[in-house]
Parts: structure tokens; C-alpha cells; sequence
């Protein structure tokens, strides 16, 4: 660990810095800073996990993947490398107001779809950045109402044990 707690300090540059130079690209809704940051919870080796909310379609995530790259690369060229997670977990705003207007058996019907399988995990907890509409945070309330209903428990469960099983074989 860096003297005097240096490395939060430079997590937090890290983090403004994704949050403006990604939430600034075309087509961005909103960001979920996700993980231990996300919680509040960071440590030295933390990365910086942010799931991306789409006007629409996917198609700015090109743009998101190349900027994601030169952030990287910045960072590791200034001497301490930090990695950034962004990528194939991201919803479109359409998914997250037809989600968000419904309840648990919404939820549950979504799980199939490991992007909100595991969406659903790294999102809880999170945190709504570049978020001018407030898309991100309604997300990340529904997220909190429907997480461990008994419907999406068993939605969530049934689709590990399938996991599992197709593993074994």
C-alpha cells in the first residue's frame, strides 16, 4: 500500500476520470459504479467495475471499449497501472424502464439472460454515476426491491444449478 493512504486518493482521480471520459461518450445514459468501490468498500487492488446504461442500442460501446482502452493505458504509462471493467454487462435504457416498471416476477423472468443474472449481482450495492436523468439510480432502487425476492432467488437458483450440471457433464 502506498504511504498515507495515497492509493484512495488516486482511485478516487482514476474514477472521476472513467466516470467523465466514458459517461461523456454519445449514446451514454448513465453509469453504475459497481464492486467494492461501489459499496464504498475499496482496498489497494481494487479495479474499477462500472456497468454502462445505452440510449437505444449497444452501438456506442465501441467508442466506450476504446476509450476504456487509453484510459488504461494512461494510467499504466503514469506508473501505477489501475485496471477498469467495462464491458458485456450493460443494458440499454429501454430494458432498464420496461425492468424497472415491473416487479419481482419481472426480475425473475429476466434472469435467464446471464447479463442480468449477473447484473444483478455486480450492480447491488453500486452507486449511479454520469446519471443526468436519473436512469442509473432507478435501476439500482429496483435492484434493491427485487434482489432477494423469493421469486428471483428461485429464478437465480434454478439457473446455478443448471450452470452446475452442465458442468459436470
Amino acid at each position: 500500500m502506498e504511504p498515507g493512504g495515497r492509493w484512495r486518493e488516486l482511485l478516487d482521480q482514476r474514477l472521476t476520470e472513467a466516470v467523465a471520459d466514458l459517461g461523456a461518450v454519445p449514446g451514454v445514459r448513465g453509469l453504475i459504479v459497481c464492486g467494492s468501490i461501489g459499496r464504498g468498500q475499496p482496498w489497494p487492488l481494487s479495479d474499477i467495475d462500472l456497468v454502462p446504461i445505452y440510449a437505444g442500442s449497444f452501438e456506442p460501446a465501441g467508442e466506450v471499449k476504446r476509450r476504456q482502452a487509453l484510459l488504461i493505458d494512461w494510467w499504466a504509462s503514469s506508473g501505477r497501472a489501475q485496471t477498469l471493467d467495462v464491458g458485456w454487462l450493460a443494458f440499454t435504457d429501454r430494458e432498464v424502464r420496461e425492468a424497472t416498471a415491473g416487479g419481482p416476477a419481472e426480475a425473475a423472468a429476466r434472469m435467464p439472460d446471464l447479463r442480468w443474472l449477473h447484473g444483478t449481482d455486480k450492480a447491488y450495492g453500486g452507486r449511479a454515476a454520469a446519471d443526468p436523468d436519473g436512469l442509473a439510480r432507478a435501476f439500482l432502487d429496483w435492484l434493491d426491491r427485487v434482489r432477494f425476492d423469493p421469486l428471483v432467488v428461485a429464478a437465480r437458483v434454478r439457473l446455478w444449478w443448471r450452470q452446475a450440471l452442465d458442468a459436470r457433464r
